[in-house]
């Protein structure tokens, strides 16, 4: 249900899913930030693509540089860069990409269920450097899992 409405941007079945006291948080690397992370609410989340304002989602790897972006443009380069929902492997618990980032969802979440949607690359010439996932990360709100994080995830510098 969740990873279908995100390809779809369908915005109210996505904030359907949101934790109503948590919020779901956006990690543009693996590594999950309590400080750095943009937050947004279920009522946030029904406006994520008509909302114009820069936030700052963290610093791209390499460059140090910013991750100014409009929620649209997160989305673009942050959260559905591939087609996910036809991912070639999909984990559930496990961590089926590896980096050189630290890996951290399983000790910031308490006791999560987190969906990894992972292509191990797509051009045999760079031999996986390439590879992508995006991770879903549940929490259990009042018997049903919710969604509280949205962890994209490639291979880094």
């Amino acid at each position: 249900k969740a990873i279908q409405a995100i390809k779809d941007k369908d915005v109210e079945k996505i904030a359907e899913l949101v934790h109503p006291t948590k919020g779901v948080r956006f990690t543009p690397y693996t590594y999950v930030s309590l400080e750095g992370d943009v937050v947004f609410s279920k009522e946030e989340m029904k406006g994520f693509f008509n909302d114009q304002e820069l936030y700052l989602w963290g610093y791209y790897d390499g460059t140090g540089d910013e991750i100014r972006l409009t929620p649209s443009q997160y989305y673009e380069k942050f959260i559905y860069t591939e087609d996910f929902i036809n991912a070639e492997q999909i984990g559930y618990n496990e961590v089926l990409s590896s980096g050189n980032m630290l890996e951290n969802q399983f000790e910031v979440y308490e006791n999560p269920i987190v969906v990894e949607y992972y292509f191990p690359g797509f051009n045999p010439d760079y031999a996986g450097m390439d590879w992508k996932s995006l991770r879903l990360v549940f929490d259990e709100y009042e018997g049903s899992w919710k969604l509280v994080g949205i962890i994209h995830n490639q291979w880094t510098i």
